[in-house]
């Protein structure tokens, strides 16, 4: 089928003069729609990259991560990114998945992700592979810190200490004030915390 030229926006905006133009003018909507789409991925495929015809293999991955993770260890000293790392948030998820996996090897299970090669690779950049056991990291400190300025400004503020959980202003300091209480009562009642 042949699509009428595209028209300027407000000439095929104009008001129907009669009942029975609305027909047409729905075609000529969707004339309008079906040229406007082709348009937009002509434009499209002529500006997007050439993408690779073969998909990534887990090996490539892999690779891709621990390149990641090296420059990570070069600008910070250590291999423990943080799991919500704001630079690059897949490589905090790919590292909390291999300590997950890692665990599953210390009990004995299989791991679909890391096999005694990938595993040499870790060790021979010092990854940490359970940083919990560690003393806090500066990431956790600096974040305690910052947490406990900002409530500190809120009593400022408010003359409380009693933050909503949703707290529009910031939300994750009502989050990290409400995690701080529930650890505390867990404490109180002799659980870990």
């Amino acid at each position: 089928t042949d699509l009428p030229p595209m028209q300027p926006l407000h000439l095929m905006n104009r008001p129907c003069t009669a009942m029975d133009d609305k027909l047409s003018q729905l075609e000529l909507c969707r004339a309008a729609y079906r040229q406007y789409i082709d348009q937009r991925e002509n434009l499209t495929a002529q500006t997007r990259p050439e993408r690779s015809t073969s998909p990534k293999t887990p090996d490539d991955i892999w690779e891709d991560h621990m390149k990641d993770l090296l420059r990570f260890k070069l600008r910070n000293g250590h291999c423990r990114v943080p799991r919500h790392y704001i630079e690059n948030p897949k490589l905090g998820r790919w590292v909390m998945n291999v300590r997950s996996h890692y665990q599953f090897l210390q009990k004995g299970k299989k791991s679909s992700l890391i096999t005694s090669e990938r595993l040499d690779q870790l060790r021979e950049i010092d990854f940490d592979f359970a940083p919990k056991n560690k003393s806090h990291t500066k990431y956790y400190v600096d974040r305690w810190v910052l947490h406990l300025q900002e409530l500190h400004d809120f009593k400022e503020k408010n003359g409380h200490c009693r933050v909503p959980q949703r707290y529009k202003d910031n939300k994750k300091l009502g989050g990290w004030v409400l995690y701080v209480r529930h650890q505390y009562r867990k404490f109180q009642n002799g659980q870990p915390s």
